[in-house]
């Protein structure tokens, strides 16, 4: 037997009549809310008895998404509204409707993104039952009303907006690749180029999906080729070291090499192209 909120809704939601209604979610203390943590991504799972489960998700780098999971393919493709309603122990405050989601037909899922997805987290965190309401998938004569249950979900609020303060304000898109430069004949890292280092040192702490590192040293083309390709090589073990001293295991570090004055990355003509030429290259690899 299906477990469901009832759910009293208003004259004012103006909702259309139907030949009858399902409805799914978690009722009394059989709602849970549960909470995934790392400095990479954030989880809120709210399971949905015989209907599938619900998940907040806000990985790094991205912004906050919302998904409507279903065991089964549920929906057959339109419109679904969306409602905020109060629940039977709070007949004080007014239910309302936030808006529509789209969604694609034979479909197991539901996504909302930024900024609803952080309205249905102040739904809740306000003690309100989001709920989404469409047709059937058979033949949309049926109306589906899939709620969101506030019991319990107080503590797993909390626990989730701690995961997200700890999150790392960027991902892996971000930092797969770095570019690093220098001065004319100098190795010395300037405090942009360590803030840099700082943010890649902290995402290969974070994420053990990362197995290499590779770095590759340049030089622009003043001075003798011999010279410019050992001056890359130093640049390149400069950028290494300071990684290592932030807590970079030094085997993931595969390739640690130069390239000297080969394969410029602008002219060398003018000085602002040889600017671009004195640099390391960072790349992270999965």
């Amino acid at each position: 037997m299906r477990n469901a909120i009832i759910i009293s809704v208003g004259l004012s939601l103006a909702l259309d009549c139907v030949a009858a209604v399902v409805r799914y979610g978690a009722t009394g203390e059989a709602s849970s809310w549960h909470v995934t943590s790392s400095r990479l991504q954030c989880t809120l799972t709210h399971p949905l008895p015989g209907y599938g489960s619900a998940v907040f998700e806000h990985r790094a780098g991205d912004g906050l998404a919302f998904r409507l999971h279903a065991h089964f393919p549920a929906l057959k493709g339109g419109a679904a509204r969306l409602f905020s309603i109060a629940p039977p122990w709070a007949h004080e405050r007014e239910s309302r409707e936030l808006g529509r989601v789209d969604f694609a037909g034979n479909a197991e899922e539901m996504l909302v993104h930024e900024p609803m997805a952080r309205r249905l987290l102040m739904e809740l965190e306000q003690g309100m039952s989001p709920t989404f309401i469409f047709p059937d998938r058979v033949d949309g004569r049926d109306e589906v009303r899939v709620s969101l249950s506030p019991v319990n979900a107080l503590e797993g609020l909390d626990y989730f907006r701690d995961c997200l303060g700890g999150m790392l304000p960027y991902g892996f898109s971000q930092v797969r690749e770095s570019v690093i430069y220098f001065g004319t004949d100098s190795v010395a890292l300037d405090s942009a180029t360590r803030s840099r280092l700082d943010q890649v040192a902290a995402y290969l702490l974070a994420d053990p999906a990362v197995e290499k590192v590779k770095v590759v040293g340049y030089a622009d083309d003043r001075g003798t080729r011999r010279y410019n390709m050992a001056l890359g090589k130093r640049r390149a073990e400069a950028v290494r070291a300071y990684l290592v001293a932030k807590g970079v295991e030094n085997g993931q570090f595969v390739t640690v090499t130069s390239l000297g004055e080969n394969r410029p990355a602008a002219s060398n003509r003018t000085s602002k192209g040889q600017a671009l030429n004195r640099r390391v290259t960072v790349t992270l690899l999965r």
